[in-house]
């Protein structure tokens, strides 16, 4: 369901208030919401743009989808090093509308933990809007970046690569393969066979 009827302009409030949800399959942040029922009217700004023009949609328009955003892995460039975190929903016994503060898990990769220190510079980031759009390099592009800089770089949802050959899965405790700067070819370690059908999916 893409829209939500809401019981009164309060819950409304609660609910999408600092809201991330998408707009024309755009990711936006959600400023605030106005009137209610039919006419309930939500102003948003691009989640990749700070400092963008703030517009307003009717919160019934076809072209509105509050429903949960699409997550997974998100690269932040901080000076000169990529830094990946997995993001994704808590899951919660209310109505699943987008992402807010309340329900969004950062979490560092290879099971180093919670990330909640990282979430100011995450969240309303173009870092962040590039994930909900699963807007990744490819593996050459990757490749040039390591050149220069270190650190990890997801190229899926999924999988990601470090600048010394890891092959990264979600937020697995360990490496789930190699990556190889020379040919940018991507191969699963022995136990991680049964990834091989999204890895192939993946690097496409």
């Amino acid at each position: 369901m893409k829209n939500r009827d809401f019981n009164d302009p309060g819950q409304a409030q609660n609910y999408l208030n600092g809201c991330i949800i998408t707009v024309g399959n755009e990711p936006v942040f959600i400023h605030s919401v106005r009137g209610e029922g039919r006419n309930l009217a939500l102003d948003y700004g691009a989640l990749d743009s700070p400092n963008a023009r703030v517009s307003r949609v009717m919160a019934k328009d076809k072209t509105v989808d509050m429903n949960p955003v699409k997550l997974g892995m998100c690269c932040y460039f901080d000076s000169s090093t990529y830094r990946t975190f997995y993001v994704a929903r808590y899951p919660a016994r209310v109505w699943r509308v987008g992402l807010s503060r309340d329900n969004i898990s950062i979490s560092h990769i290879l099971g180093k933990g919670e990330a909640g220190d990282w979430f100011d510079k995450i969240f309303t980031s173009p870092s962040l809007a590039n994930c909900i759009r699963g807007k990744y390099d490819k593996l050459p592009k990757i490749m040039e970046a390591f050149e220069n800089y270190r650190g990890v770089i997801p190229f899926s949802r999924r999988f990601a690569v470090s600048h010394n050959g890891l092959l990264i899965y979600k937020t697995l405790p360990e490496k789930v393969g190699s990556f190889s700067l020379s040919t940018g070819k991507a191969k699963l370690d022995e136990n991680y066979q049964y990834l091989e059908e999204a890895l192939q999916e993946d690097v496409q």
